[in-house]
C-alpha cells in the first residue's frame, strides 16, 4: 500500500505532526501531484464568531494578506476549504460572485487522509494544536502499539498510518491471523518430529494422543494440555520432552499465565 503523504506550509504544524506521530510531513511548495490536493485544513484565527455576511475575498485579503500567495489559490481551486478557529466550519468559495462563504460544520474531519493539506500562516493556538493531536491521534497508538509489540514479539511489527482506531484494529487482526499461522506452522513441525521419535521416547498411544489433540478436537487450548506418558501410555515413561518446565508456565485451565503490560498511554503534552 502507497504511503499516505501530508502537506503543510507550517513549521509548526510539520513539527507538531512529526515530534508526536513520527508521520513525515512534505512542504507544500512539494505538491506536484497531478492530482492535486486533497482536502484542505486550515487553522487560522481568521475571526472570533463565524461571519454572519459573506466576505469578498477582497475583504478576505485586507484580514489576511498573506494568504493570496498559497493559500487562496488552493481555496479557489478547490471551492472549499475546512477552517479551525475554535471550532469547525465550512469555507466555500463562489466563483460566479466572487465571495467567501462561512457555514457551520455538523460533522468536523475525523481522519487524515492522502494528500490532505494542514494550512496556516500564524501560530497556533492551545486549541488548535490539540485538534491537530486528535486527528493524528491513531497514526500516534499505532506508532506506540508498534514499538511494544516489536519488543515483546522481538520482531519488527509496523501499523502504518491508520486514518481511523478502526483501521489500527484491522492491522491487529491481519497480525493476529499470520501469527495464527505460524503458530501452526511450528505445530506441525512438532507433531511430524514427533512422529519419527522412537518407541521408548514417545510411544505410539502417546503420539495418537498427540494427534488427536492436535488435529481432531480443533481446540487449541487443548492442544497446549497434551502431554506424554498420561495413564493412556503404555511405556510409563515417555520422555520425548521435559513437560515439568512448562508446567509452571500454565494455569490449572492450561492457559498461559504471563502478566500483561500495562499501558499507560501516550501523553498529551506538547
Amino acid at each position: 500500500m502507497t504511503s499516505k503523504v501530508l502537506y503543510s506550509n507550517s513549521n509548526e504544524i510539520r513539527s507538531l505532526i512529526e515530534s508526536t506521530c513520527g508521520w513525515e510531513v512534505t512542504p507544500l511548495e512539494c505538491l506536484d501531484d497531478p492530482e492535486g490536493p486533497g482536502e484542505l485544513l486550515v487553522f487560522d484565527m481568521l475571526f472570533y464568531r463565524r461571519p454572519k455576511e459573506d466576505w469578498s475575498v477582497q475583504e478576505l485579503l485586507e484580514k489576511r494578506p498573506e494568504w493570496n500567495q498559497q493559500m487562496l489559490p488552493l481555496l479557489k481551486a478547490r471551492q472549499y476549504a475546512y477552517l479551525y478557529t475554535s471550532e469547525w466550519c465550512l469555507m466555500s468559495y463562489i466563483k460566479e460572485v466572487d465571495k467567501i462563504l462561512f457555514r457551520p460544520l455538523a460533522s468536523p474531519p475525523e481522519t487524515l487522509e492522502d494528500r490532505h493539506c494542514l494550512l496556516s500562516t500564524d501560530l497556533l493556538t492551545f486549541m488548535m494544536r490539540q485538534e491537530i493531536k486528535r486527528l493524528i491521534a491513531p497514526v500516534t497508538y499505532a506508532r506506540d502499539l508498534s514499538k511494544r509489540l516489536s519488543t515483546k514479539l522481538k520482531r519488527p511489527v509496523t501499523m502504518g498510518l491508520p486514518g481511523t482506531f478502526r483501521d489500527v484494529c484491522d492491522k491487529l487482526e491481519d497480525l493476529v491471523l499470520q501469527l495464527d499461522r505460524e503458530v501452526t506452522s511450528w505445530k506441525d513441525r512438532f507433531f511430524f518430529d514427533a512422529l519419527e521419535a522412537d518407541e521408548d521416547t514417545l510411544c505410539s498411544e502417546c503420539k495418537e494422543k498427540m494427534r488427536v489433540a492436535f488435529y481432531v478436537h480443533d481446540d487449541r487450548s487443548q492442544a497446549l494440555k497434551w502431554k506424554p506418558h498420561g495413564p493412556w501410555c503404555c511405556v510409563k515413561e515417555c520422555k520425548y520432552y521435559k513437560i515439568h518446565i512448562f508446567d509452571e508456565l500454565y494455569d490449572d485451565e492450561g492457559l498461559w499465565k504471563e502478566t500483561p503490560i500495562e499501558y499507560k498511554g501516550w501523553s498529551d503534552s506538547d
